[in-house]
C-alpha cells in the first residue's frame, strides 16, 4: 500500500495538470459572474472586510468574531482569505476554483490507495470535479468553507494513512495529519467529521497497526476538545436564529441519495422533500451497507457518505429555511465518486463511467453558465423551490436591482404569502417610494433607459 501511495505521488503530475485543465474548462466562466446570493452581505458589503489590517486581525482573533464577521459558523481562515482578496470578486472565485481542483487531485490520491488502480482513481477524481451540485459551493464565495475544509480533511486523512504505513516517517506524517485537521476546523465546523473518518480508515485498512494507531489518534480528540471550547465557550455566540425547523432526517437523507444518483434539478434553495422515494432510498442504502460488509474499500466509501451527511440531516433542529441544499453534498460525494470509480475495473463499467463523466460535465458547465445571469438563476430558483420564501426573496431583490418593479412586487408578495418578513415589507415600501418618484412600468422605453443609467 505504501508503495502504491509513493508511486502515485511521483507519477501524477500529468494527472494534476489534467484535472486543473478540466476544472478551468468547467468553472472558468465563474470569475466573471456578478455577485450572487449571500456574497453581497457577507463579503462585498461587509464593513469588517474593509477595516485597516490591525483592526481586522484583532477582530478576527477576538472573542466577537461572529458579530464582526457577520457569520454563524466559525471559519476564520476563510474570512481571512476574503479579506486579502475582497477587492476582487474574480480573485475570490478563482481561489475557490483552484481549491476545488486541488481537492480533485487529493481524491485521486485517496482513490489510488483505496482502489489500487490509477484509471479508477482518475475517474473518481474527474467525477468529483464535475459533480453538478459542487458548483454552488465553488461559485458562491460565502460557501467556500465547504471547499477549503474538505481539502484539509482529505490531506489529513492521506497523511494519517501514510502514518500507518511501515516507514520511518510515520510520526511526522501523523503530526502533519493533526495540523491539517486543526486548519480544517478553522475553515468549517464540518471538519469535525474527520474524528470519525480517521478511525473508520484505521478499522478498514489498518488491521496490522491498530496498536500504534491508538496513541497517535489521541491528539485528534485533544484538538477537537480545544476547538469546541473555543467555538462554544470562549467566543461570544451569534444571536439565535429567529426560527428553527424540524425536518425529517430520513426524507432528507433520501433526498441527498437521490441527488447523488440523479443531480437534478439544481437549485439555490429547496423545499422540503416529499414522496415514497425519499423513504425508500435509505432502506436501499442500508442494504448496500450490508452487502458491502466484506469489502473494506466499499464499506469505507459507503460509511464516508453517511458520516459526512450526518451533520445536515436535522437530527438536531436546523436553523435554515432550506431543509436540504446542493452544497451539503460537497463532502459526501467523495464516497460516491470512489464507488463509481471502481467500475473502471470492467469494460462495460468504463463505458458507463465515460458516459457519466460527459453527462455531469455538460450539466456542470450549463449550470455554471447560469451563474453569470442572476435574473435567470433566481427565476429558476423560484420555480424549483416554489414553497421556499427565500427563493422568491432572491428573485425580488434581483428584479428590484434591475428596476423591474412589477416583477419585484410579485416576488415579494409571494414571500409574504409564505412567511411574515420585515425585510420583505421594507422592500415593498421601497417599491412604493420608487413608483411615487415616477419610475415607469417595466418594459417601457423610460424604464429601460433608467435601468441602463
Amino acid at each position: 500500500m505504501a508503495q502504491i501511495g509513493r508511486a502515485s505521488g511521483r507519477e501524477s503530475a500529468g494527472v494534476w495538470l489534467g484535472l486543473a485543465g478540466l476544472g478551468a474548462l468547467a468553472y472558468g466562466m465563474l470569475p466573471g459572474a456578478p455577485v450572487l446570493g449571500e456574497d453581497a452581505y457577507h463579503i462585498w458589503d461587509n464593513p469588517f472586510l474593509r477595516l485597516p489590517a490591525r483592526e481586522f486581525w484583532t477582530g478576527l482573533l477576538g472573542s466577537h468574531y461572529f458579530q464582526a464577521a457577520r457569520e454563524r459558523t466559525y471559519q476564520p481562515l476563510v474570512t481571512a482569505l476574503h479579506y486579502l482578496l475582497a477587492a476582487s470578486p474574480a480573485a475570490v472565485r478563482a481561489a475557490g476554483i483552484a481549491a476545488h481542483c486541488l481537492n480533485a487531485g487529493l481524491v485521486f490520491l485517496l482513490g489510488v490507495r483505496l482502489l489500487r488502480r490509477r484509471d479508477a482513481a482518475l475517474a473518481a477524481a474527474a467525477l468529483f470535479l464535475l459533480f453538478p451540485c459542487a458548483g454552488e459551493a465553488v461559485a458562491i464565495s460565502s460557501y467556500h468553507g465547504h471547499v477549503f475544509s474538505l481539502g484539509f480533511a482529505l490531506g489529513s486523512l492521506l497523511l494519517w494513512a501514510r502514518s500507518l504505513d511501515r516507514f520511518p516517517g510515520g510520526r511526522a506524517a501523523a503530526a502533519g495529519s493533526w495540523l491539517l485537521f486543526a486548519l480544517g476546523l478553522a475553515c468549517k465546523e464540518t471538519g469535525l467529521v474527520v474524528l470519525a473518518l480517521v478511525p473508520l480508515y484505521t478499522v478498514c485498512f489498518g488491521r496490522g497497526c491498530r496498536r500504534r494507531a491508538a496513541p497517535r489518534a489521541l491528539p485528534f480528540a485533544l484538538i477537537a476538545l480545544a476547538y469546541l471550547w473555543l467555538r462554544f465557550g470562549a467566543l461570544v455566540q451569534p444571536a439565535p436564529f429567529p426560527r428553527t425547523f424540524s425536518y425529517s432526517p430520513a426524507t432528507s437523507f433520501g433526498w441527498y441519495l437521490r441527488m447523488l444518483l440523479a443531480p437534478h434539478p439544481l437549485c439555490l434553495e429547496s423545499s422540503a422533500p416529499a414522496g415514497w422515494l425519499y423513504w425508500a432510498l435509505p432502506g436501499v442504502f442500508a442494504g448496500a451497507l450490508w452487502a458491502a460488509r466484506r469489502s473494506a474499500w466499499a464499506s469505507f466509501c459507503l460509511w464516508w457518505l453517511l458520516i459526512c451527511l450526518l451533520p445536515v440531516l436535522h437530527i438536531v433542529a436546523f436553523a435554515n429555511l432550506s431543509p436540504v441544499a446542493d452544497r451539503y453534498l460537497y463532502w459526501p460525494v467523495v464516497g460516491f465518486c470512489l464507488l463509481a470509480g471502481a467500475l473502471a475495473r470492467w469494460r462495460p463499467g468504463r463505458a458507463a463511467l465515460a458516459g457519466l463523466i460527459l453527462a455531469w460535465g455538460a450539466v456542470c458547465i450549463a449550470r455554471n453558465g447560469l451563474y453569470r445571469q442572476p435574473r435567470l438563476l433566481y427565476e429558476q430558483t423560484a420555480r424549483c423551490a416554489a414553497g421556499n420564501p427565500r427563493a422568491h426573496f432572491l428573485l425580488g431583490q434581483e428584479c428590484l436591482r434591475g428596476l423591474d418593479l412589477d416583477a419585484s412586487e410579485r416576488a415579494f408578495r409571494r414571500v409574504l404569502e409564505l412567511t411574515d418578513s420585515a425585510g420583505t415589507r421594507a422592500a415593498l415600501d421601497d417599491i412604493a417610494r420608487l413608483r411615487r418618484a415616477g419610475y415607469p412600468a417595466a418594459g417601457s422605453p423610460d424604464s429601460r433607459a433608467r435601468r441602463r443609467q
